[in-house]
């Protein structure tokens, strides 16, 4: 099956440190939690509040949740606090037994009253092991970390989302989606695929397994107008990404040269999901397209449509085409790039903004795809200017050999990139500059925060292999004019967990005194196309 081309309306964007105005309240939120002590990640979609109609969207005013997915996770004993003896070695809790490294993820939810950006609580979330959880998805039930809960137990539950069997490899979050109406727009005799019932909105959470040769899938989850506690989840299939012949050795324990779900992006009332997927090449990673048309088909990638490049599996010279699923490495390499140099987390959310009329120009209400991610000075297009390195702060160093990108050990990855664009298919180059009248780009370093954080990332002592991480957008939590960015002050293997090492200042290492590693920002959308041209903004 082939869909023509359509016109490409391209902007894109990066942000600048001017731009990007630090949201403590959403800092704060994730630290001194009774029960969580940290994790990495933090995807997040918007969800209807407890109690609403089948078929609400999430995300409006007046009361709603935000369900937040985290990777390697660590949890408290029931109101423990952190001793001023703690201390790390490679990785590893050392001296006491009151927190426990999950195999696997954690969750929360956030709470609204009135307005998305504005939350009236937060709590984490995890599994408890009760008898034998490992042959199943569900059986272990859901615990909310504040309450009574055994840390060890919490542990042998395998994560939020579990491993199905023991065997099974460790997983890691990826992109989440609410489907609010799967009937929407189906065709004629159109049955869905397990585990979906078109007839109750659904949840679908992505996951990549580390170690196991690239394999990625999605979980699901009904009820989702109840407590999360309630909600009926299902495990869905796991998949093996057919193998291109851009391969490499990826940290992930495998070799493999694609994987989908690490953004989705589905506009209410529209009847399709997009699925960004990584191509992983030799030294670069380009983001490619599925759609979910419709949504509903969302469990069988063999349903799917994936884009080709021109000229490629039956696609006119004249531009992309949807084909059928990619089945050996050929179709693989064949697949349209939709954006270049991309790193391994990225986020794409499609955003409306009516930007109020300016001094340059109109007001301007329009729509657009949002890609977030970070980068570094190498994988940034030649051609246009680049941020000037703070010499008051080096460059991560002490990183071992990053296998993805054996050239690349010591890089600075503290850059963002924010790209945009009217047409999913094409998001523009990643270069800082504008492309005619309908694309740019801005490109700028993220140490932007107060001293602490410069602290913890320039710091000659406590700096070492310390880097900004998992950089994306936050469109459900956005107040109006801006777009909301988190990131993770991470490390590089082979000390996962130094980075949560998060206090400054000679502080006592107490949870009063611990910093935040999951931090956020708001970015102002005048600063890019197409809403810059009324306020004269535009690069």
């Amino acid at each position: 099956m082939r869909k023509a081309k359509h016109v490409a309306l391209i902007s894109a964007v990066v942000f600048t440190a001017v731009a990007c105005v630090y949201w403590d309240t959403w800092d704060k939120l994730f630290v001194q939690r009774s029960g969580w002590l940290m994790g990495d990640g933090g995807y997040s979609i918007a969800l209807p509040p407890v109690g609403a109609p089948k078929g609400t969207p999430g995300g409006g005013s007046g009361g709603g949740r935000h369900y937040f997915l985290f990777g390697d996770s660590w949890v408290w004993n029931p109101g423990f606090t952190q001793p001023s003896s703690h201390q790390y070695t490679h990785g590893e809790l050392v001296g006491f037994s009151n927190a426990y490294g999950l195999s696997g993820n954690s969750a929360a939810i956030v709470k609204y009253a009135s307005n998305p950006w504005t939350p009236t609580s937060i709590d984490f979330f995890a599994r408890e092991r009760n008898g034998d959880c490992d042959g199943t998805f569900s059986n272990c039930p859901v615990v909310k970390l504040k309450d009574p809960h055994t840390a060890s137990k919490v542990r042998d539950a395998a994560g939020f989302q579990p491993r199905r069997v023991t065997s099974d490899a460790h997983q890691w979050p990826r992109a989440a989606i609410y489907i609010e109406n799967p009937a929407t727009g189906l065709p004629a005799n159109y049955q869905a695929p397990a585990p979906i019932n078109v007839n109750e909105p659904f949840v679908a959470m992505g996951f990549g397994e580390v170690g196991g040769q690239g394999r990625w899938g999605f979980n699901y989850a009904t009820n989702i107008t109840a407590e999360i506690e309630s909600w009926q989840f299902t495990a869905g299939q796991k998949f093996q990404p057919v193998v291109g012949t851009g391969v490499t050795q990826g940290n992930w324990g495998g070799t493999f040269s694609i994987d989908w779900g690490a953004a989705l992006v589905h506009a209410p009332g529209d009847n399709k999901t997009l699925i960004y997927g990584r191509r992983l090449g030799l030294g670069q990673i380009d983001a490619v397209l599925a759609v979910a048309w419709p949504s509903a088909s969302l469990p069988d990638p063999n349903r799917w449509f994936y884009l080709y490049k021109a000229g490629k599996q039956g696609c006119p010279s004249s531009g992309p085409c949807w084909g059928f699923v990619p089945t050996s490495d050929v179709m693989v390499d064949d697949l349209h790039p939709v954006a270049e140099k991309i790193f391994n987390d990225f986020s794409v959310d499609y955003v409306c903004h009516n930007e109020p009329a300016g001094p340059a120009g109109p007001a301007v209400n329009a729509c657009a795809f949002v890609m977030v991610h970070g980068t570094y000075p190498e994988n940034v297009e030649p051609g246009g200017p680049t941020p000037a390195l703070d010499p008051n702060c080096k460059p991560v160093t002490g990183l071992v050999a990053n296998p993805q990108f054996p050239s690349l050990a010591t890089v600075n990855a503290r850059w963002g990139m924010v790209r945009t664009t009217a047409d999913p298919w094409h998001f523009p180059a990643a270069r800082h500059g504008s492309e005619g009248t309908t694309r740019s780009t801005y490109l700028a370093d993220q140490l932007i925060h107060p001293a602490w954080d410069r602290e913890l990332l320039c710091d000659s002592a406590k700096a070492k292999r310390r880097m900004v991480r998992q950089l994306r957008g936050q469109a459900g939590i956005r107040e109006p004019g801006t777009l909301y960015l988190s990131w993770y002050i991470g490390i590089w293997e082979p000390e996962p967990n130094e980075h949560e090492h998060l206090w400054v200042n000679n502080a006592p290492l107490v949870e009063s005194e611990r910093k935040s590693n999951m931090r956020f920002g708001k970015f102002p959308l005048s600063y890019v196309r197409p809403w810059c041209t009324a306020q004269g903004t535009c690069p």
